[in-house]
């Protein structure tokens, strides 16, 4: 019991015993800190989740909007060659109408306002009724 005694009296135990309640301290925070950590992580995750999430709609959003404008342009595009050829056919109808009154100006016949009278003479090898 003495040698007990004695040992127990050294300072070397007795530094031990604190140096065993720090370290327990410690470990202590280290966990704690560990699972506040683990914490926030999750909270990173599902702030990133949500982030992709999000990126994803827009990804879609802006994917649809790009291509409803691609339709548009195509249906513009449409209606602008339309408008072309209308305009065509109409120039070529007027220069068609000005040929035929230069025609019949030339050949001595009165001025007509339709194509068939200026021409009626005039065989279209095309035309059905040949």
């Amino acid at each position: 019991v003495r040698i007990l005694e004695v040992l127990l009296s050294l300072d070397f135990f007795k530094n031990a015993n604190e140096i065993d309640s720090s370290l327990r301290n410690s470990i202590e925070w280290l966990s704690n800190a560990g699972e506040s950590l683990k914490t926030k992580m999750k909270e990173y995750e599902r702030f990133f989740n949500d982030f992709n999430t999000s990126m994803h709609a827009n990804e879609q959003e802006v994917t649809n909007t790009l291509n409803a404008n691609t339709e548009n342009i195509k249906s513009e595009i449409k209606k602008l060659e339309n408008q072309i050829i209308e305009e065509a056919r109409m120039l070529l109808k007027q220069e068609t109408q000005k040929s035929v009154k230069a025609y019949n100006a030339m050949m001595g016949h009165q001025p007509q306002n339709n194509l068939k009278h200026g021409l009626k003479k005039f065989n279209n090898p095309l035309s059905k009724e040949s």
